[in-house]
């Protein structure tokens, strides 16, 4: 399992970034600079600015651990203790078909729902707070929460001045759209093969709201590519959506073995910044850092 904190520290002392360190049983450790930008301890402690968020994870055996957290004093003076916790984890498991309820259902748990060939969402679920990503300088057609549109604008305006724009091809469908969508991939590439490209009613991210596939401004959709993730726009999103708070869900190598779904370099989940750096720096999968950290 893995063991992940996420917060805020500064230190009175310097207005600039101060060390984290994670402790797991009094002995393994890591550590990270507090450096995520989090605008509202800015808004608290003004001079100091907003670069003081952190996230960090450790992998630990499965079992019950005692984990600190400590914030390392600049200068003299002892380091602060944060918090302590006794926190258990259980494997991730096995991709298969069933229809479980995922545990976290309400429009506020949008950063650590856990959708995959297990766990669902009821066919009721359905965002009151959508947009057209035309809000976010994209195409626009489709729909989005508006929790997304300010670090969406900010990726697609940093992409394009990387040389690697990139165009909505998919954002959010209804339960009753993705009945449609599954339904179209079977008569497509039949049953067997639509289970792991295509998510069964109710088991898709698109239905969050916080969720998109993206592909190149030519039009030609993403998997119709040999690897979309080899072009520009898929390339720069592979390596800096997470600075926007974007995952890619499905990576390659671990595509379906942990995902339980195939490689799809153009699906991009929305969990924030401060969330998508703790998965980057994880080295996990967004699947095993959902389960990992919230459970299913």
């Amino acid at each position: 399992g893995v063991v992940t904190a996420s917060g805020w520290a500064l230190d009175p002392d310097t207005t600039g970034p101060i060390i984290v360190q994670l402790y797991v049983d009094a002995s393994d450790y890591t550590m990270v600079w507090a450096d995520l930008p989090r605008p509202d301890v800015a808004a608290v402690y003004p001079s100091h600015g907003p670069d003081h968020g952190f996230a960090i994870s450790l992998a630990v055996p499965d079992g019950q651990h005692r984990v600190c957290l400590y914030a390392v004093n600049t200068g003299a003076g002892a380091s602060t203790v944060l918090g302590c916790a006794i926190v258990g984890t259980q494997p991730l498991p096995a991709c298969y078909y069933g229809d479980v309820p995922t545990r976290f259902q309400a429009y506020d748990d949008w950063y650590r729902t856990l959708l995959d060939t297990i766990y669902l969402l009821p066919s009721t679920y359905a965002p009151g707070d959508l947009v057209d990503t035309g809000a976010a300088g994209l195409n626009s057609g489709y729909s989005v929460r508006g929790l997304v549109v300010n670090d969406l604008r900010d990726m697609a305006q940093a992409a394009r001045a990387a040389g690697a724009p990139f165009v909505v091809t998919s954002a959010y469908r209804s339960y009753a759209t993705q009945v449609s969508t599954f339904n179209y991939w079977v008569s497509r590439i039949g049953y067997s093969a639509a289970l792991l490209t295509a998510a069964r009613p109710g088991h898709s991210e698109h239905q969050l709201g916080t969720t998109l596939d993206f592909t190149s401004p030519s039009g030609v959709e993403p998997w119709d590519y040999s690897d979309w993730g080899t072009s520009a726009a898929g390339a720069w999103l592979r390596e800096n959506a997470w600075r926007y708070g974007f995952v890619m869900s499905y990576p390659p190598i671990v595509s379906p073995s942990v995902t339980c779904y195939t490689y799809e370099p153009w699906h991009f989940r929305y969990v924030g910044r401060q969330a998508a750096a703790a998965v980057h720096s994880s080295g996990l999968t967004l699947r095993e850092y959902l389960w990992t950290t919230w459970g299913g």
